[in-house]
């Protein structure tokens, strides 16, 4: 399919197609955008074709702020259905609030495989404060086009959370786990929490030594992981 049909999706993310049997969608986490994937494009473009839509109310995305936790969905549920019309396979993997949007979606459209990395689920009280005392200390001096994060879209953020754990139970498709270790802004039981909750035949989960939330920077250690579980039979 031409490319341009994949562009209204994309939210000024990108695509790599060559026209494989496989589509790869790629969804970012909070205060990120597509960019973060880019250097794992040139690796995963071999298997699949790549997608990687930046997210409503992100930085460099046309809607500087979301209203509804449901905005997080879209483009992404229509990008997704486009893929599974005109694909064999959809492998979706989502980091953090990427992997939140990916748990929801799955629930709709049962991907071939899901890696979800990083992924927050089941706050309580405590670690609720803890992760936004986290996020404020760490992010405060972000800027893009003069903009800082917005705790409003980290509230959103949960209550899409709260929305997906609902629904945890209706996802069946094969499942990896990754997670940094020493993570103190997404606690590492939020990954076994899923894993427990899932209804997935196969599952399984790969924790990173010395790693924190940022997984993602680690390119040598989880490209390996992803590739591998891609072309696993």
């Amino acid at each position: 399919m031409n490319k341009q049909v994949y562009d209204q999706f994309l939210n000024k993310g990108f695509c790599e197609i060559n026209n494989k049997d496989t589509a790869i969608l790629l969804l970012h986490g909070y205060a990120q955008t597509s960019k973060i994937y880019a250097p794992y494009i040139e690796q995963l473009k071999e298997y699949g074709d790549v997608f990687a839509p930046t997210l409503r109310g992100h930085f460099e995305s046309n809607i500087v702020d979301i209203k509804d936790h449901k905005e997080l969905l879209f483009p992404n549920y229509g990008l997704y259905k486009l893929l599974k019309e005109n694909y064999k396979k959809v492998i979706l993997i989502g980091y953090s609030l990427g992997g939140i949007i990916s748990l929801y979606l799955s629930e709709k459209i049962n991907p071939d495989k899901l890696i979800l990395i990083s992924t927050p689920i089941n706050y309580n009280r405590e670690e609720f404060i803890i992760s936004a005392r986290y996020l404020i200390n760490n992010l405060k001096n972000i800027r893009k086009d003069n903009r800082k994060p917005s705790i409003i879209k980290y509230l959103e953020m949960y209550k899409l959370s709260l929305e997906a754990k609902k629904k945890l139970f209706q996802v069946k498709c094969d499942t990896l786990f990754i997670h940094g270790k020493i993570d103190n802004f997404v606690m590492i039981n939020q990954s076994y929490f899923i894993l427990e909750n899932i209804n997935s035949r196969r599952k399984e989960i790969n924790i990173l030594e010395g790693i924190n939330h940022y997984v993602l920077e680690h390119f040598d250690k989880v490209i390996p992981i992803i590739i591998e579980y891609i072309i696993r039979k």
